[in-house]
């Protein structure tokens, strides 16, 4: 479980208050693996900016206080990272800042499902491709957050995914001694990917096994195994 190890600033005392509170939350759920909200910052490999991660002074020059009880910290770009705009990493990455606190509608209307996608000359929101392609709004998404193009996501048929036996893909995950998370890391692949195929919630795309194979293949994938995972692969 990753965490940031640097100074919280512990002698600010404002650390029972909202602002406070809302730094912990924020650096949370992009820095810990199992945080209930990690499918949505920590897999998206959403991050908090040096400046803000390590000091929550600095964190609350930049913002202010909380203007109020029904507001909570928000991205202005909910694609983009929690960043300051000024420290060194967002400098080098070109990331301005992107922080304010927001009521809940203004959060609502913020979300994923709610960002225009643009392709083939055509701009809309996401449940608008869904009823376009026929294609489910979470595998669009789920296909963005693996890296996907929005073309691929949009009008790769689910046809043209990969069956595949899931036991036999835990089985040869576990004799490699790999998380779901550490197999992720070795094949290039987004950190939720192994555990939503696995689930059942998705079917891979004939690449994206490849990919998996070859960096279970790199750990020392039993040769019987290989063979059995391989037979996947001509089948798509």
């Amino acid at each position: 479980m990753a965490k940031g190890n640097r100074s919280h600033n512990w002698k600010h005392g404002k650390t029972k208050t909202p602002e406070y509170q809302a730094w912990i939350d924020m650096r949370r759920r992009c820095l810990e693996e199992d945080h209930p909200a990690a499918r949505n910052y920590y897999a998206r490999g959403i991050r908090v900016c040096d400046r803000y991660r390590t000091s929550f002074i600095d964190f609350l020059a930049d913002v202010g206080s909380r203007p109020s009880g029904d507001l909570s910290i928000d991205r202005i770009n909910n694609d983009k990272h929690y960043s300051c705009g000024r420290c060194p990493e967002c400098a080098s990455n070109a990331w301005t800042f992107n922080l304010r606190w927001a009521t809940l509608p203004e959060q609502a209307g913020n979300k994923r499902n709610n960002v225009l996608l643009s392709c083939r000359g055509e701009t809309k929101i996401l449940e608008e491709w869904s009823r376009a392609t026929g294609l489910s709004g979470p595998l669009i998404s789920f296909r963005l957050d693996s890296g996907w193009t929005i073309e691929d996501a949009l009008f790769t048929p689910a046809t043209s995914l990969v069956s595949i036996d899931l036991a036999l893909l835990v089985r040869a995950r576990e004799s490699c001694h790999l998380t779901q998370v550490g197999l992720c890391r070795l094949a290039g692949l987004c950190p939720m990917t192994v555990h939503h195929i696995e689930r059942g919630h998705y079917r891979p795309r004939k690449e994206t096994l490849q990919k998996i194979i070859a960096a279970l293949r790199e750990a020392g994938l039993p040769r019987q195994l290989n063979q059995d995972l391989s037979v996947f692969l001509k089948s798509g």
